[in-house]
């Protein structure tokens, strides 16, 4: 119940303009240098987003650098997969990718279960009947976002310090 409503008064605060709202619909296929988290992920992904940025091309930085497993007799340079917009306007660690176009690589962000580099190659336009479906979006955009918003902080507030209890009884709570 206080879940419900703390996810309710933080959808309250969630907005979107129209706009960014029809954006949210497209899909993208990307590519992804992906590596898992750890102590050394993000570094090791900084170097990759550096020999990209010297000109090596994406792919082959991919390659080296991707701990994600390749398709069933493809290599690995050929793995595509979908990456939804709407996610890059409702969870923050994503918000690089909200106006990518076919070509932009994406600095290194976090994302579930480590670290990631995205490449755009391909982007599907939002629903042709967006207007018609406007309202019923916006709430799902509200419901999406404010649920992640919820779960980044309560992910944040369970790395604080927790408090230490004078009476042991109480750790149970």
């Amino acid at each position: 119940v206080i879940f419900t409503q703390v996810r309710d008064k933080i959808k309250a605060l969630v907005k979107i303009d129209d706009a960014d709202l029809k954006k949210a619909q497209a899909l993208a296929m990307v590519k992804r240098i992906f590596i898992p988290k750890s102590d050394t992920a993000k570094a090791e992904l900084e170097k990759a987003a550096a020999e990209i940025k010297s000109g090596r091309t994406f792919e082959s930085v991919m390659s080296k650098y991707t701990k994600d497993a390749p398709n069933p007799g493809k290599p690995v340079t050929e793995r595509e997969e979908p990456f939804t917009l709407s996610q890059a306007f409702f969870d923050p660690k994503l918000a690089a990718m909200k106006n990518a176009k076919v070509g932009f690589i994406s600095p290194v962000l976090e994302v579930p279960g480590g670290f990631a580099i995205y490449k755009v190659i391909k982007l599907t336009p939002p629903p042709a009947d967006f207007d018609k479906n406007k309202d019923n979006l916006k709430t799902q955009y509200q419901d999406m976002a404010s649920g992640t918003q919820l779960q980044n902080e309560l992910l944040a507030l369970k790395d604080t310090t927790l408090p230490k209890w004078s009476n042991t009884g109480y750790q149970a709570l």
